[in-house]
């Protein structure tokens, strides 16, 4: 278990990673401050959700400690959204994922996608 940290950080350096995606890993975010020191131009991404108690802790944690270094936050709808802004992420790193963009044809899978391109896009200068 100890070895996590150094395995993430070397499988990052061996594949060529540009985007992390963290979901509910504790160590994922705390991961981030040295992610981004080792490999500054890497994204990192961190869905929330707001349905339950650990889920607002893991907002709670996530943006507090870490909201500094993570690049985007996806919510699953407009309320979680809105828990991101009130916790002080601004819009411009808030993505929903879902809401009602189903409806409209896009997959969770494809908004993702479409996300971790503008991230990738904007760190090319």
């Amino acid at each position: 278990r100890t070895a996590w940290a150094e395995f993430i950080v070397e499988f990052i350096a061996n594949r060529e990673i540009d985007v992390v995606q963290v979901l509910a890993a504790r160590q994922g975010v705390d991961l981030a401050p040295a992610l981004r020191a080792a490999y500054p131009s890497i994204r990192v991404v961190v869905d929330v959700d707001g349905d339950s108690t650990e889920d607002l802790a893991w907002l709670a944690y996530a943006t507090s400690r870490y909201g500094n270094v993570i690049d985007a936050f996806c919510a699953p709808d407009a309320v979680v959204a809105a828990q991101l802004h009130q916790a002080g992420v601004s819009a411009s790193r808030v993505h929903v994922s879902q809401a009602g963009l189903e409806g409209q044809g896009k997959s969770a899978a494809a908004i993702h996608s479409e996300m971790y391109g503008r991230l990738l896009a904007t760190s090319v200068n």
